[in-house]
């Protein structure tokens, strides 16, 4: 019997999104605001290691896609590839020296002490495991990906029956460097990684002039969350800041079940993107668009119709509803741009979206000081700042995505192509909702987009269909 590998890997992907679900709940309860805080912290340092790769694993998996039929080609990139990784691993050792050494004050307000040295090799893992998950991604070997992706949360299950507050922190740290090196390990075993290559200065330019554009793009985009989580972490006391990684994990949860597919189709969507044909581009671009943004527009509105009984079955979270919501409806606003950043990336583009980045990550921290500094807000109000920015990011991704396929880029023309007015009317009813925290009605946002979304939601399970029936169409 032949498995549908699509379906057997999005299967262990919610399979594992259900598991770090249900363990963020029991950490956040194990360990309390003012722990979970600690750990939060922890994660956020984390978080900047990953984001300042150079975007090294980004331009490797658009190269390899863009030189497909080329081995030789791909091989070199590959083998230049590791050995950029490895100066970057360099770099994370020199920092945990000058820790060692000069050590940062800030750290003692989230008693991080000697847990800083894990945090640096658990960086330096990720760097490697994220090249190798790139290559494998790129040959449509799903297994590896999907043991990658959950041996962490699987550890971490069992270890939560073990101990309990800054013990647990510990054995969490322990667990994420165990998980990434049997992940490194399984890589290297499977032998799907191509044949020893040429390492040269040409095609480390290639890489850095291409990654490095990536990198601005990356590091901006996922920015636009963290520094809102650095800038509370700052502001706020522990416990807030506790709250705040509370509703964050779990709004933020509910996208990734839309993001395994987005994983699989990647290199597929660069394949299908790069293309003269305008109208064809243009297609494509519509297609994706009508079913990820909906899909994940949906799935927040049913979210927030059960979060009003999730957090009462969590007494000590009790008063983070308004957040959860909050974070949940800025979250969703990144898949509106959806399409446009995938072909201006596909196209070479890298510049157009760095820029965009860039200042909307200015922007966004911007908003964030003036929300925290000027009208003192609570801190789950400080998310709206990112609500805004992402509005920006998206409505320059679709206008420089029109302008690119030659297409009328007016404002109004932009903006209906990047908020829908059948999106943005729902959208606008659950944050007022939301902000009024008027949770008796939270049923009316899902109602309003049902009604006006019933060709895009046909539309929807036409396409999953086809995947099931069908799913090597997103081999390349």
């Amino acid at each position: 019997m032949k498995f549908n590998k699509v379906i057997v890997y999005l299967a262990t992907r919610y399979l594992t999104y259900f598991i770090q679900f249900v363990i963020s709940i029991f950490i956040a309860v194990k360990l309390g605001p003012y722990y979970f805080g600690l750990w939060g912290f922890l994660l956020l340092l984390l978080s900047y290691f990953q984001i300042t790769n150079l975007g090294i694993s980004n331009a490797i998996n658009v190269l390899l896609v863009q030189y497909k039929n080329d081995d030789s080609k791909s091989r070199n990139l590959v083998s230049t590839a590791f050995v950029l990784i490895g100066c970057l691993c360099f770099v994370v050792l020199l920092f945990a020296l000058y820790y060692y050494y000069y050590g940062i004050s800030f750290f003692d307000k989230y008693e991080v002490g000697n847990l800083f040295y894990p945090i640096c090799l658990i960086a330096m893992f990720v760097y490697v495991n994220m090249l190798l998950v790139t290559i494998y991604r790129v040959k449509n070997r799903l297994f590896e990906i999907a043991f990658y992706q959950s041996v962490i949360p699987v550890l971490i299950l069992v270890a939560l029956f073990i101990l309990e507050e800054k013990n647990l922190i510990i054995i969490l740290l322990g667990i994420y460097l165990f998980g990434h090196l049997l992940s490194f390990l399984l890589f290297l075993f499977r032998k799907v990684l191509p044949a020893r290559g040429n390492v040269n200065f040409g095609d480390s330019k290639v890489i850095i002039n291409k990654g490095f554009f990536l990198f601005i793009y990356n590091i901006c985009f996922y920015l636009l969350i963290i520094s809102v989580r650095t800038i509370i972490s700052i502001f706020y006391s522990v416990e807030e800041f506790g709250f705040f990684t509370f509703s964050y994990t779990l709004a933020n949860s509910l996208l990734l079940l839309l993001d395994a597919m987005t994983f699989v189709i990647f290199p597929k969507l660069i394949d299908k993107l790069n293309s003269d044909n305008a109208d064809e581009v243009e297609r494509n671009i519509k297609l994706i668009r009508s079913n990820y943004v909906c899909l994940s527009h949906c799935l927040i509105y049913v979210a927030i119709i059960f979060f009003p009984i999730f957090v009462e079955l969590i007494p000590k979270y009790r008063d983070t509803l308004q957040a959860l919501n909050l974070i949940a409806l800025t979250i969703v606003l990144y898949t509106n741009a959806f399409g446009y950043n995938s072909y201006l990336m596909a196209r070479n583009k890298e510049k157009i979206i760095a820029t965009v980045s860039v200042v909307g990550l200015i922007l966004n921290v911007f908003l964030a000081l003036i929300m925290v500094k000027v009208l003192k807000a609570p801190y789950s109000y400080v998310i709206i700042a990112t609500m805004f920015s992402y509005l920006f990011y998206t409505f320059f991704f679709v206008y420089f995505g029109k302008i690119n396929l030659g297409r009328n880029a007016s404002f109004d023309i932009v903006f209906n192509e990047a908020f829908p007015i059948r999106l943005l009317i729902p959208y606008i009813i659950a944050v007022l909702i939301s902000i009024f925290q008027l949770k008796y009605i939270v049923f009316i946002p899902l109602l309003v987009f049902m009604m006006l979304n019933v060709q895009t939601i046909k539309e929807v399970i036409e396409t999953i269909k086809r995947v099931i029936k069908k799913p090597n169409v997103i081999n390349l």
